[in-house]
């Protein structure tokens, strides 16, 4: 899928964080049952594309989990097949209207404990 994405975007993308080790997930605070572990996870950005035409790039690309941090100008995507969209409170209309089959899955940043995902 990160494929994908890099097809949908046609720019350049970096992988901040991809596959973890324990040791690794451990040591920068990450949650102990991150996909990161499984190598199903990856934090992307994308220098000169809009935070939300990435975000909405990654939900083009299939990724059930699309987390948008706005304040460090990335995305979190991985493969957990119950997981929501989430983003900033300001984009949650139009990533509903954009995906209405994904509509019930949209939550803003400030609504959700995203360290107990």
């Amino acid at each position: 899928m990160i494929q994908r994405l890099q097809d949908i975007l046609r720019a350049k993308m970096e992988i901040d964080s991809g596959y973890r080790t324990i040791e690794h997930n451990e040591k920068i605070g990450g949650k102990p049952k991150s996909y990161h572990l499984q190598g199903k996870a990856a934090d992307v950005s994308c220098p000169g594309i809009n935070l939300l035409l990435l975000t909405i790039a990654a939900v083009l690309a299939g990724f059930p989990k699309v987390i948008a941090y706005e304040n460090g100008n990335f995305i979190h995507v991985d493969l957990d097949p119950d997981a929501p969209i989430i983003v900033p409170r300001k984009w949650t209309v139009a990533i509903k209207l954009a995906f209405p089959d994904r509509a019930r899955s949209v939550f803003a940043n400030e609504d959700v404990d995203i360290s107990k995902m």
